[in-house]
C-alpha cells in the first residue's frame, strides 16, 4: 500500500524565482481553549517539512472572539538549523447570518496577505 500526505492548499506566494510555499490546512472543528491539538500540528510540521514551506496554516472557524494565533517550531535535534518554519491559526467567520459567506476565499487571501 503507498499513501501520501496532502494538505487542503498549498500556495506559492510571490513572484518566480523568489516565491514562498505556503500551506493551509482546514479544520471543521472549534480547537479546545483557542488552541491546535498536538495531531494538528504534527500534521502542519510534516506538510512543511514535504513541501519545504517556512509557512503553513490551520484554518478553523471563528466562533466567539477568538483571535489569530501566531505559532513556531522549535528546531529540536531532528531539522537542520537552516530550516526553521512556523504555524499560525485562523480564525474565519463562515457565516453571515444563516447563510454561508460567499467571498470566503477572498478573506483568506487578505488574511494570508497580511500575514506576511
Amino acid at each position: 500500500m503507498q499513501k501520501s500526505i496532502r494538505p487542503d492548499i498549498v500556495a506559492r506566494i510571490g513572484t518566480s524565482p523568489d516565491y514562498e510555499h505556503v500551506i493551509l490546512d482546514t479544520k471543521w472543528k472549534i480547537p479546545g481553549a483557542g488552541k491546535p491539538g498536538d495531531a494538528d500540528l504534527q500534521q502542519m510540521h510534516a506538510y512543511n517539512v514535504q513541501f519545504g514551506a517556512q509557512r503553513s496554516f490551520l484554518l478553523y472557524p471563528k466562533v466567539g472572539n477568538q483571535l489569530n494565533i501566531k505559532g513556531r517550531f522549535s528546531q529540536g535535534g531532528a531539522l537542520k538549523s537552516s530550516f526553521d518554519h512556523t504555524c499560525d491559526l485562523l480564525f474565519l467567520e463562515l457565516f453571515d447570518g444563516d447563510k454561508l459567506k460567499n467571498d470566503l476565499g477572498k478573506e483568506i487571501v487578505e488574511m494570508l496577505i497580511g500575514a506576511f
